[in-house]
């Protein structure tokens, strides 16, 4: 790994978004920034005083690298968590960093061709910075977008039991504060990074792929992804309904929920927070301000309603946003500050005739994307991100289903900006694998990634399915919930997502223990995405079924089942089937609705509706207009007509 070659790789980026301008896709301006100017000025109307400072700094360039092994990741021939280690012969590397994209193509030592010939293995991160005074007494936590795929983190030589991953996709965070040193010392953060070469059926990457960041805040401090915002359809004065164009909309009102944490060892009295609703162009729509107390190592939320006068509504060919200013204000000054985005937009579902965007009937012409960009591989950068969300918009996509993982906070940001809808994907597998490294390892253990939390039981035999899910340690989180709610808690005010998946083409779910563990992977969604019915209105709470046999015999995977806002509906049985196919071929998304009165009517009969199939064909559009009302059943029906 050489600096000629980075450099070569950024200059590649580069390109990409100067082929922007000639290819005629054109280039958007750049989006609001938390820390903007223009906004800053905005929202000075407070009339606190504040000493402004960047909570959230970039923290990716300057680091260190070496490639240990690129065919065991079991390597421990270098431990490099020390202060004092010498990493000066070390490759100099800048963030985001794919190593593997780098390498040489090879199908032999374990690489497969399944993960794009590239190897993985195992490698060390390692940064030396100092810092100024002005970071002592305060929160200090390291944020990382998305490290490729299992990971630990040390400070200054020290780690804890929580600080290791092992979904590769999900951006994690963790308080360094009490292991820094802020004397003119050095500090050294030292990753480890461990990508086999047999954990995925597609181009993974490895290494710190995405980007990494260091927020300071003070003791008294909104947590990261501590403000949640949703925009209930009963609140809306308009023209129209779920079902018919909303028009004419004179006002929107938006509820916030801001957690304020007290990190200090005494309460926190004297403190006020002020949530001021602003647009693009800056300008202040609405403000409320509440009193709270914070008991000392304690987080309370605080819960704001205010109203948005002649709202912009989000849709994919109009996706207006706004930003929610949190201020928390103690004693008069403001001591913490951050901008939290969201759109106005209104989703339902109806068995009957399908889904509605702002009471518009729409198609979800819809492609799977993984997480690589191309000769980029994983590493993550917001104008290639740009490129490509608005070259599939060129082609007539208004719909993503990120295959199969979480997606970069980049790719979030582009689709609320650019107007693009979202199903976001947690998992690849649960309990049974697809390749002897993959996340199926460490799905039911703790974060030790060996402590059983949970675990399947009794017979999974098709003939004679007496499984089910056993909780092992009620006193442990599994990594299953820390990675699915970590997923939502992140993206849980973007206005483009309008589903959750549990995940994709999951094995377990043919057995009675998978449908344990959906039911346990949609409650965790629920506990973060808190607002009505799955778990704001117009989201969706996803899970891939993966066939059960008295249902589904002639399809391995029938693709996706999602849970429909129930406001909807006459009850809450009611499932949306949408079947998608490879992302090299755009396709139109197949969506089927399928009702039930009772769970045991599945295996017994079921009305089904068809209201559209694909053509694949690449770059090319057709769609024919069908409607189906088939019987299912004990097979049940052949889909592929």
């Amino acid at each position: 790994m050489n600096k000629k070659r980075k450099g070569a790789r950024r200059w590649t980026a580069l390109a990409l978004s100067v082929a922007m301008v000639f290819s005629g896709i054109g280039i958007l301006p750049a989006p609001v920034k938390a820390e903007a100017a223009d906004v800053a000025a905005a929202v000075q109307k407070t009339g606190a005083t504040t000493e402004r400072s960047e909570r959230k700094m970039k923290f990716g360039d300057d680091w260190k690298f070496k490639l240990v092994n690129k065919y065991n990741i079991n390597d421990t021939s270098v431990q490099a968590d020390g202060v004092d280690y010498d990493d000066s012969s070390w490759d100099n590397v800048d963030l985001p960093h794919d190593w593997a994209i780098y390498g040489t193509y090879e199908n032999s030592n374990g690489v497969r061709a399944a993960q794009g010939s590239l190897a993985g293995g195992v490698g060390w991160y390692r940064k030396s910075f100092t810092l100024s005074d002005d970071f002592k007494d305060k929160t200090v936590s390291i944020e990382f977008d998305g490290v490729q795929m299992i990971s630990q983190v040390w400070v200054n030589g020290h780690t804890e039991d929580n600080w290791k991953q092992y979904l590769g996709y999900n951006t994690f965070t963790y308080d360094i504060s009490k292991y820094l040193k802020y004397d003119g010392s050095e500090n050294v953060i030292a990753v480890k990074v461990q990508s086999s070469n047999s954990s995925a059926r597609w181009y993974a990457g490895a290494g710190i792929y995405r980007n990494v960041y260091l927020i300071s805040t003070e003791k008294l401090n909104v947590p990261v992804n501590g403000v949640q915002i949703t925009t209930p359809f009963e609140k809306l004065e308009a023209e129209g309904g779920k079902y018919e164009e909303i028009k004419n909309a004179t006002k929107a009102g938006v509820d916030i929920k801001t957690d304020v944490t007290n990190d200090s060892d005494t309460e926190a009295t004297g403190v006020s927070v002020k949530s001021t609703v602003y647009n693009k162009e800056s300008d202040v729509i609405s403000t409320q301000t509440d009193d709270i107390t914070v008991a000392a190592g304690k987080t309370e939320t605080i819960s704001q309603s205010v109203d948005v006068a002649n709202p912009k509504l989000w849709s994919v060919d109009s996706p207006n946003l706004y930003w929610v200013r949190t201020e928390i204000i103690q004693n008069g000054k403001v001591v913490d500050r951050t901008d939290s985005r969201f759109g106005i937009r209104y989703i339902a579902t109806n068995p009957n005739s399908g889904f509605y965007l702002n009471g518009v009937h729409t198609k979800l012409n819809g492609v799977c994307e993984h997480s690589d960009l191309g000769s980029l591989g994983m590493e993550t950068y917001q104008a290639a991100v740009d490129r490509r969300i608005r070259t599939l918009k060129k082609y007539g996509v208004n719909a993503i289903r990120t295959s199969h993982n979480p997606v970069s906070p980049e790719f979030i940001e582009a689709c609320d900006r650019l107007g693009m809808l979202v199903f976001e994907e947690a998992f690849d597998q649960w309990l049974y694998s697809k390749n002897s490294d993959d996340y199926h390892n460490y799905f039911n253990k703790a974060v030790d990634g060996k402590t059983v939390v949970f675990d399947k039981a009794g017979n999974d035999n098709t003939n004679n399915d007496t499984s089910y899910i056993e909780v092992k340690r009620e006193d442990l989180q599994s990594n299953a919930e820390r990675d699915i709610k970590a997923m939502v808690d992140r993206d849980k005010n973007a206005p483009c997502i309008f589903a959750w998946s549990t995940g994709n083409e999951i094995y377990d779910a043919r057995y009675k223990h998978g449908e344990n563990t959906l039911d346990m992977l949609t409650g965790w969604i629920k506990e973060i995405d808190r607002s009505q019915h799955a778990r704001r209105p117009g989201t969706i709470t996803g899970q891939i079924m993966h066939s059960r046999k008295s249902i589904w015999q002639k399809q391995k995977c029938p693709d996706l089942t999602m849970q429909p806002d129930s406001m909807t509906v006459p009850t809450p049985d009611i499932r949306i089937w949408l079947f998608l196919d490879l992302r090299q071929y755009p396709l139109i998304i197949t969506v089927v609705f399928t009702s039930w009165k009772e769970k045991e009517a599945a295996t017994d009969g079921m009305n089904i509706r068809l209201t559209g199939h694909f053509h694949r064909q690449p770059l090319l559009w057709k769609h024919t207009e069908t409607k189906l009302t088939q019987p299912v059943n004990s097979y049940g029906p052949d889909m592929t007509t």
